[in-house]
């Protein structure tokens, strides 16, 4: 099949972010509205549901048929495209599931149902959705839902980095504790941790700089391109920032900055936010955490293992 061939062939595609989000009643709204102006349409159903396609057929008056590469095979789901729009006008085709679907437990599905339900269902990226709702879950707390702030590129930064198996560098065990070290680990990923570090403690005790910025500074060989987690102190996102002022070479390819705490916290995600040469994530204000950090990176795994699936 030629692709001058297909462009004879017109058809829409309904998505749509999530299932339950009414990508059925707008198919069958749209069939009916392009049949009242007596365009034939061929309809269709993404994926081996034979539910909605009944109800796809009874809109278009005329059989439905499912689209699933899986059990058709992609050359027999374009012959059947091909085939049986041939003599339509528009071919509609609707999604199944969302734009991107993350697996979880039946708990961990209830609560982010729960979030989506109390957040008003947003229209948002389903990647930004990961994001937020990750974060919301992991604290417990709606009000921080919208408080996330993600950069432009830090989502597609985050997928390029992990892609290449970046480094992983934390500030405290805590974080280093939350993220999926397995996934990492299989994917190639190495991740660094220096805070109970023995030298540490030693030129902590010698300088008077705490030992999250010191950890910074002794892991900044592992800092270029690398993806830094940072939930706990924010000395170490202040120092991070240094370092970078300091050799642009050691530039990370995106930074998870939510410390916590009322000294300096507010200040350092401050600092980050206003700086537009390293991507980031972030959480303004005290609120933050080794747990909220590590979530966030957590949820950027996710939506890499969904883009890599849907490729």
């Amino acid at each position: 099949m030629t692709d001058k061939k297909a462009y004879k062939y017109p058809r829409l595609v309904i998505g749509g972010v999530s299932s339950g989000c009414c990508k059925t009643t707008v198919s069958i709204g749209l069939i009916g509205a392009l049949r009242k102006r007596n365009i034939k349409v061929q309809a269709y159903k993404t994926g081996p549901d034979y539910i909605d396609s009944a109800y796809l057929t009874r809109s278009a008056g005329k059989n439905a048929y499912n689209m699933d590469f899986w059990l058709m095979g992609k050359d027999n789901t374009v012959y059947t495209l091909f085939e049986k729009s041939s003599n339509a006008d528009i071919s509609v085709i609707e999604g199944v599931m969302g734009l991107m679907k993350i697996v979880r437990n039946h708990i961990e599905e209830e609560s982010f149902k729960i979030i989506d339900d109390l957040m008003g269902n947003p229209v948002i990226s389903p990647e930004e959705k990961e994001i937020r709702s990750r974060i919301t879950h992991a604290a417990g707390d709606t009000d921080l839902y919208w408080k996330v702030v993600i950069s432009k590129t830090a989502i597609d930064v985050s997928e390029a980095a992990l892609g290449s198996k970046c480094n992983i560098i934390t500030d405290s065990r805590m974080a280093e504790a939350g993220i999926r070290k397995k996934w990492l680990a299989e994917n190639g990923n190495k991740y660094f941790c220096a805070i109970d570090r023995e030298d540490i403690f030693t030129r902590s005790d010698a300088t008077g700089k705490t030992r999250a910025a010191l950890s910074m500074r002794v892991l900044s060989e592992y800092l270029p391109e690398s993806i830094v987690v940072l939930g706990n102190a924010p000395t170490a996102l202040f120092e991070l920032l240094s370092i970078y002022k300091e050799d642009e070479k050691l530039k990370p390819s995106l930074i998870i900055g939510i410390p916590v705490g009322f000294v300096g916290a507010a200040d350092s995600k401050n600092s980050l936010s206003s700086q537009s040469e390293i991507p980031f994530i972030t959480l303004p204000g005290t609120r933050g955490g080794s747990n909220l950090a590590s979530a966030v990176l957590n949820a950027l795994i996710n939506i890499f293992i969904m883009r890599k699936s849907a490729d």
